[in-house]
């Protein structure tokens, strides 16, 4: 036996301490396995409250209908109120449509003297949970673009109707010239058979190649394939990924190692690429031309920048500078009504004046040969607001914390010229084809991008700015979107006192299958007050035994809010001793 005085954290059924009862009280024969414990309640602290960790996703700005050139403004407005979702969802996507069917066309130079060029090929991500209807509205946004493949592909047939009648008369003549060269009698002096034989092998050759299909859309490809595609179509191409996450998977396939390399060139627009395939030959592309766009879902982006960060950032996803994470509505209503056809047939007419115009209509010009057409701001009102916001946009990256977002901002001297060239030539293609006079003036007229499209562009990288943050901000700490989750399976009891990491990892639940982020989610909510590490005997030898965790009973009684950031004490742990 042992004399055995328990701690006041012991209650009885009465609710007093133990020790007031039973100061002395002697246990026969009592385990040790029972004192051992008793002595550790004894030695742990008391429980404190489980912290709060703030709102779930951070705060980020809205695209309005002022934020929409005003020839996609009814057009953009009526799908969103008709599909009862974001606004962004629709805008990002026709933005990035009409900058997909500009692409190589037209670009534009930032500065007034420089040669830099930027090209309007943006890609954009529309990221939301499924069931927000972000397809049906993508779809929608695709409206222009279905129209453009429709009219090719008509153009396509009155092509290739016209094609065969010529090949069918050439082949005629051919046989003719052959049977003529057949004929003649062996007298015939060597020149002229030599003569009439060149000329039937002259027929039998095709002097041109069948004729291909203007191209818009992409969906699944091979890069060769695509690039193939992109050599036929030197405006460029719109790569729509519904699943957006399927393209980024594949990169990482063993053997695909260099098609990311492929993509992260087409993004740039101005330059070329070489294709050489055993097989294939060698095939050149030049303007190197491509739009991505697609969706995905927020908890695919966590993990794949998570994952990215460890293996080291390759600065593809930062290349989605149209990247929107909104809010869901706040109450969806029942809507039933007819589509603004008007505004649907205004668009896809501009889409096919855009497609198919000549940009030196809109001042655009040359320096030389096979060189993109291009705009320059206006170099009174526009140019200072733009070298003010460079140089505002140097200090902002230099200054910023997260490199993902860093190296994200850096690609707004891309962005920012780009939406101001895609709103200015969708206002000037809306307007009436101007009369021969005009035109003529317009071509003596130095081309600009005016102050009103700059400044537009401007609010949307504001707004788009707040959207990278939210998405950054959650991936960057994506063990603690860990701790949120095993934080709901503790509140809803899916796990019992005294649990340990490998008890979560065969549960399979999202976002906890791996072994050292379930590690760190645990970290992450001791240091929330919600867990605290168990005392357990010493190990003997051997490998240490796994860490497990008791669980406060608050959170079961009052859960608090759940975690979405580092918690204050985890920061204070990070920071270097004799820091401020």
């Amino acid at each position: 036996g042992k004399n055995v005085v328990l701690p006041p954290s012991v209650h009885d059924i009465t609710g007093k301490p133990y020790v007031a009862l039973h100061a002395s009280t002697k246990i026969d024969d009592a385990p040790a396995a029972f004192i051992e414990r008793i002595e550790q309640l004894d030695a742990a602290p008391d429980w404190g409250p489980p912290d709060d960790f703030g709102h779930d996703l951070a705060p980020v700005g809205k695209i309005t209908p002022d934020m929409l050139p005003e020839p996609l403004r009814a057009w953009s407005v009526d799908i969103a109120h008709r599909m009862q979702c974001p606004l962004e969802f629709v805008a990002v996507a026709a933005v990035s449509v009409f900058g997909s069917i500009i692409g190589t066309g037209c670009g534009i130079r930032p500065k007034q003297l420089d040669d830099w060029t930027e090209v309007a090929n943006l890609w954009g991500a529309i990221i939301a949970r499924p069931g927000r209807l972000k397809t049906p509205a993508i779809n929608q946004a695709l409206r222009p673009l279905h129209a453009l493949e429709r009219a090719a592909e008509q153009d396509h047939q009155t092509e290739l109707r016209a094609y065969m009648l010529r090949e069918t008369g050439r082949k005629i003549q051919a046989d003719l010239a052959k049977a003529k060269a057949k004929s003649q009698p062996a007298t015939m002096k060597d020149a002229e058979r030599d003569a009439l034989i060149s000329e039937a092998a002259r027929l039998g050759m095709s002097g041109e190649d069948e004729p291909t299909p203007r191209r818009y859309l992409v969906n699944d490809s091979t890069p060769e394939k695509l690039g193939d595609n992109i050599a036929k179509n030197p405006r460029g191409l719109l790569v729509l990924r519904d699943e957006l996450m399927g393209l980024l998977e594949s990169f990482e396939k063993q053997g695909h190692e260099g098609e990311q390399s492929f993509y992260l060139e087409a993004w740039g627009g101005i330059g070329s690429y070489r294709v050489d395939r055993i097989g294939r030959g060698s095939l050149h592309i030049k303007p190197f031309c491509a739009t991505v766009f697609g969706v995905i879902q927020p908890q695919k982006i966590e993990s794949y920048i998570w994952r990215m960060q460890s293996a080291g950032n390759n600065g593809f996803v930062q290349r989605f500078q149209l990247l929107v994470y909104p809010d869901d509505q706040a109450e969806a209503l029942y809507v039933d009504q007819r589509p603004n056809e008007a505004a649907g047939d205004a668009v896809e007419a501009l889409a096919i004046r855009l497609a198919g115009c000549d940009f030196g209509q809109f001042g655009a010009k040359t320096d030389r040969a096979g060189a993109i057409p291009y705009l320059r701001f206006d170099q009174v009102k526009a140019q200072p607001v733009f070298v003010k916001w460079l140089g505002q946009l140097e200090q902002q990256v230099k200054k910023e914390d997260s490199p993902l977002m860093a190296e994200h901002l850096s690609k707004y001297r891309k962005l920012v010229p780009g939406l101001g060239l895609i709103f200015h030539l969708i206002v000037a293609a809306s307007n009436p084809a101007p009369s021969a006079a005009t035109s003529k003036r317009r071509k003596k007229a130095v081309p600009t991008v005016g102050e009103a499209s700059l400044k537009l562009a401007l609010r949307w990288a504001t707004v788009l700015e707040t959207h990278a943050r939210r998405v950054y901000g959650m991936a960057t700490d994506y063990r603690v979107q860990a701790a949120k989750c095993l934080a709901k399976k503790i509140a809803a009891g899916d796990l019992d006192d005294g649990f340990g990491a490998r008890d979560v990892n065969r549960k399979g639940w999202t976002n906890l299958t791996d072994p050292d982020l379930v590690k760190e989610a645990c970290d992450e909510l001791v240091a929330a007050h919600w867990l605290r590490h168990a005392q357990r005997p010493a190990a003997g030898r051997g490998r240490p035994a796994d860490p497990r965790y008791e669980i406060n009973p608050a959170v079961r009684t009052n859960p608090p809010q759940l975690p979405t950031k580092p918690t204050q004490l985890r920061r204070r742990a990070r920071r270097v001793p004799g820091t401020n």
